[in-house]
């Protein structure tokens, strides 16, 4: 079943400088269908459009050209159905952990003592337990993205928009917390698009990868990666592995 349909996405930014008018297009003719349960990535050069496009798929900003459909339905605004976990985890700095993850509970209307039932298990399921009462400030980066993962997932969404997620982690923390997502994304069956500067991470996590080219951005890559699954760390060691990602390295270099 096709989740996501790009039909010719287009996107042009107007700046008005000293009483001109500038025209910037940032994505050129984009045309994608993402299939339900895939976990696909987006790489491309810094300021390409890739984080746009996400934007554009979440419905925070539409297409100056082109139409979007999820679900067969028009995209045209925010909906609980797709959500976006960000590099810079967009926690409540005022709320603890379980307050966080029963945000998007206590805005569905869930009783308190079932959204609360509901954020335990999913603050169990990031290996959070035990941080419930602490605050954002009180957490190490990697456990703030497992608290906005939580957050995200509790509501049950079909689809997570990632921008970047693991941008901002070191890369120990990085390797755990993409281990983790794959185990998550089993167990959920969500559809995942990942916005990623990282050619190891898209090749680890992903079944498809889509390359953009510089702005204006278009699609210049668009491959199956035929890894087997469960993927483990030691795979990134084997020769298809590297190849894959080496190839992708040198696209991006051109």
């Amino acid at each position: 079943m096709v989740k996501f349909e790009l039909i010719n996405i287009s996107k042009s930014f107007v700046k008005n400088d000293n009483k001109c008018k500038n025209e910037t297009l940032i994505l050129n003719d984009i045309s994608l269908k993402i299939n339900s349960g895939t976990f696909v990535s987006i790489l491309g050069p810094s300021g390409c459009g890739k984080s746009t496009l996400l934007s554009i798929m979440a419905g925070f900003i539409p297409p100056s050209k082109g139409e979007i459909k999820f679900n067969d339905i028009p995209v045209i605004e925010p909906k609980p159905s797709r959500v976006v976990i960000f590099q810079d985890y967009g926690l409540f700095d005022w709320k603890t952990v379980q307050g966080n993850v029963e945000f998007g509970l206590k805005a569905k209307n869930i009783p308190k003592l079932k959204r609360k039932e509901i954020a335990q298990y999913y603050i169990d399921l990031v290996h959070l337990k035990g941080s419930e009462n602490k605050y954002p400030h009180e957490l190490s980066g990697g456990m703030k993205q497992r608290a906005a993962i939580a957050r995200a997932i509790a509501i049950e969404p079909e689809c997570l928009l990632m921008d970047e997620p693991f941008g901002a982690l070191d890369s120990q923390t990085r390797n755990i917390l993409q281990d983790e997502i794959l185990e998550i994304w089993k167990k959920t069956q969500n559809t995942i698009v990942l916005v990623t500067h990282d050619e190891d991470e898209a090749v680890f996590l992903s079944d498809r990868i889509i390359v953009l080219s510089n702005s204006p951005a278009n699609v210049i890559i668009d491959e199956d990666i035929n890894l087997e699954r469960p993927r483990f760390t030691e795979i990134r060691l084997r020769k298809d592995f590297i190849e894959k990602k080496n190839n992708l390295w040198q696209s991006l270099r051109k």
